[in-house]
């Protein structure tokens, strides 16, 4: 009777350690995964506190830091660079963003299924 249970209790234990490794290699998978992107203005500052501020004939490169879900960076790939409007921004495929018009737009960065948005201003240099 004492040799079943350990041999129950030692497929238990067996089943648990197998289940512990599959899941720890599902998660070694997924960490590499970018779930989002922080766009950020290449003197380092990150772009999340509010809208970019420019002039006409300004131009500012940007660049995008992907992150896992645990909130770690990874490689993020080729960064797809838009502007929502280029008769205010526009911006070209390695980030490089060129204020042309008064107004307003967004700029967006995506690689793979992360996406991030940057709202961006511009003013006429003549009326400061």
């Amino acid at each position: 009777m004492h040799r079943l249970a350990f041999w129950g209790a030692l497929a238990l234990v067996g089943t648990m350690v197998l289940a512990a490794c599959e899941s720890t290699t599902a998660m070694s998978v997924t960490q590499d995964v970018a779930t989002s992107l922080s766009i950020v203005v290449n003197d380092g500052d990150p772009q999340d506190a509010g809208p970019l501020v420019l002039e006409i004939g300004d131009t500012i490169s940007l660049s995008a830091v992907a992150t896992n879900p645990l909130g770690l960076a990874v490689p993020s790939g080729a960064v797809t660079w838009l502007s929502s409007n280029t008769t205010v921004v526009e911006v070209d495929a390695s980030g490089l963003v060129s204020a042309v018009g008064v107004g307003s737009a967004e700029i967006r960065a995506a690689s793979g299924e992360a996406v991030s948005s940057l709202p961006a201003l511009v003013n006429d240099s003549a009326s400061f």
